[in-house]
């Protein structure tokens, strides 16, 4: 397996020289990791045959889908669970009066953010995800405006170093994001003759050979990163050091501060974990052997019912006038010479 390079430390280079890093980074880890996001692909293809952003998954008879027990178990367990929703509660044991009376406040103000923000809606789709490729992620954060958001991201987006959460929780993580670029523009004013420059043909041509494996990059979009690394020690300790929150483009660093929590900005589902490595196994991996194989014995079936469910009728050549005075619309007639033919069909189990 190749190794990444550690030499890429972005989180310790100068400000204004980020970016260059990071995009060689995440490519790299993305390379490198590259049968992951394939595996996500494979397993959106499973569950959703017609899905057309994925590249490369529509291979073999056995992945014509007749019955998706995929689809079905992700739907029913995702179903059966988002039916129940969370809801924020302030525990007051022993508390006098005043401090029940704020803590039920709390209640209704958090009961009111999670209606405005949609967080029912996010959390659903954030745990299909999860049942379906192990790994459902649903971002808070707030923006330039002091707003806070609530987004499902979707796990192929998400780019961490297997090794570094080998046996830990990872120290960094990357939100690769494909952004319209005057939508990028309008979030990142100031920037905007390094935005333009990313749709140029020279660019363009370069993120699709890095990035578009799997998927395409349109010509007006921009490829941009979210990094985190967390801060090292204990807050008000000795060997403190703050980690960094970057977004980067190519040829810009859109934002470079310092990030002082000790976890990243996602709320993070895994349906099971692995014994090494961050992305988890979902539902649907644990089932796709019994996918394919449901798929391959109904191809089987079907070519024998095409093949052997039709009567047919042998003629002698004197004969081979019926062929075509006769119609014959669930049969087949065939004109044979010499002695009869017959079609041997051994037990398909022993």
């Amino acid at each position: 397996m190749p190794t990444l390079s550690r030499e890429l430390n972005w989180w310790a280079a100068k400000s204004g020289e980020v970016h260059t890093r990071v995009l060689q980074y995440v490519s790299e880890v993305e390379r490198v990791q590259s049968d992951t996001f394939e595996r996500f692909a494979r397993l959106a293809y499973l569950y959703d045959p017609t899905e057309r952003a994925y590249i490369g998954a529509r291979k073999g008879p056995e992945s014509r889908v007749s019955e998706n027990v995929i689809a079905s178990n992700v739907d029913t367990v995702a179903a059966a669970i988002s039916a129940t929703k969370v809801r924020a509660r302030f525990m007051t044991d022993d508390a006098d009066w005043s401090t029940q009376r704020r803590a039920k406040r709390l209640e209704w103000y958090s009961d009111s953010l999670v209606k405005k923000l949609k967080i029912h809606r996010q959390a659903r789709r954030g745990f299909k995800e999860g049942a379906l490729k192990g790994t459902g992620l649903v971002k808070v954060y707030a923006d330039r405006f002091d707003k806070i958001r609530v987004e499902r991201v979707l796990v192929d987006d998400i780019i961490v170093d297997n090794r570094e959460a080998r046996i830990s929780d990872p120290q960094q993580m990357h939100h690769r994001m494909f952004v319209d670029k005057e939508v990028l523009k309008s979030k990142f004013p100031g920037h905007d003759d390094a935005i333009d420059g990313q749709v140029s043909a020279n660019v363009s041509t370069t993120y699709q050979r890095l990035w578009a494996d799997y998927r395409p990059i349109d010509a007006t979009e921009v490829v941009a990163i979210e990094s985190w690394y967390l801060p090292l020690g204990e807050e008000g300790h000795d060997g403190y050091k703050a980690g960094r929150h970057t977004i980067t483009i190519n040829g810009a660093d859109l934002v470079d501060e310092k990030w002082t929590k000790p976890h990243f900005p996602f709320a993070t589902f895994k349906w099971a974990e692995r014994n090494t490595g961050w992305y988890g196994i979902g539902g649907a991996e644990r089932i796709a052997g019994h996918q394919r194989e449901l798929n391959k014995t109904n191809w089987q079936i079907d070519r024998q019912i095409q093949q052997l469910a039709v009567p047919t009728t042998f003629v002698r050549p004197q004969d081979a006038k019926m062929s075509i005075q006769t119609v014959n619309r669930a049969g087949t007639i065939v004109v044979y010479k010499g002695d009869l033919p017959k079609t041997i069909i051994p037990p398909a189990v022993s």
